[in-house]
């Protein structure tokens, strides 16, 4: 063997290093939080599509790794997507009353050739829903922002509770990583149920089909939230889950609370 230290030596040295030690750093570094991959910075259509079409806990990590990663910057996410959304719901369902209305008022017309104009009480009205949309907007934010932070809340205080050292920042960001897109999603399908309605079969069809979907991302979302909440807090799959599910278990347990102190007591009394 050489006696120079630094001269590459053959395969069958005995400095060589095993294979399970070679790669036992490469598989630790994602099992340490503090740890964590190299930060590289992903703009918003990247991050949204890594969390939501190559969901596993290495990307969400690289996504929390992100230098932008903050609490910051997914309210500003969550408060353009929840006001798009509502401004989108209500505005397709106020031009489809407005045009509806006039519509059943009027023989032989039809609704989406000359009827859309045809009276200026149908542009105002559609203009003033318009209105009314931009004010409510605000309004419609600040409680969603609200909610999304009493229900993040929720899921870090469990997720803590189960040996989870994330902050809440980085688990309300892996979230919204989910909840925005998701959510912008979901609104895309009020104008075509609202314009269904003029038609009841195509109704029908537009609502199962709306409500299949809306199964599928649901499931899909619960699915993503095991994997954010794993990739930050660093818990188990079972933990994570439960995590997940906690706020409707929490619920449940409420009802069942209340019905256990409220009718169980009127069931002995009549007896």
């Amino acid at each position: 063997m050489s006696e120079n230290p630094f001269e590459p030596q053959n395969e069958s040295s005995s400095f060589e290093q095993p294979q399970s030690e070679q790669y036992a750093f490469n598989y630790s570094m994602f099992n340490n939080p503090q740890m964590m991959p190299q930060a590289q910075t992903f703009t918003w259509f990247e991050a949204w599509k890594k969390a939501m079409l190559n969901p596993n806990v290495e990307n969400y990590r690289l996504l929390l790794a992100d230098p932008r990663a903050t609490i910051d910057r997914a309210f500003i996410w969550l408060a353009i997507v929840y006001g798009t959304s509502f401004a989108i719901s209500y505005i397709s369902s106020s031009v489809f009353v407005a045009l509806f209305s006039g519509a059943t008022s009027t023989t032989n017309v039809d609704l989406f050739g000359e009827l859309s104009f045809q009276s200026e009480e149908t542009g105002a009205f559609i203009i003033s829903s318009i209105l009314l949309t931009i004010c409510l907007i605000p309004f419609t934010i600040v409680f969603a922002l609200v909610g999304v932070s009493f229900f993040s809340g929720i899921l870090h205080v469990v997720a803590r509770i189960f040996g989870g050292n994330a902050t809440f920042d980085k688990t309300l960001y892996a979230l919204a990583l989910i909840w925005a897109p998701i959510t912008l999603i979901s609104s895309l399908s009020s104008p075509f149920v609202f314009a269904s309605l003029a038609f009841p079969y195509l109704f029908i069809i537009s609502v199962i089909a709306t409500s299949i979907a809306s199964l599928i991302l649901s499931l899909y979302s619960i699915y993503l939230e095991t994997i954010a909440i794993k990739a930050a807090h660093n818990i188990g799959w079972g933990e994570s889950f439960i995590t997940v599910i906690s706020p409707v278990l929490l619920v449940f347990g409420c009802c069942l609370i209340c019905f256990l102190f409220t009718f169980v007591p009127l069931l002995f009394t009549s007896s």
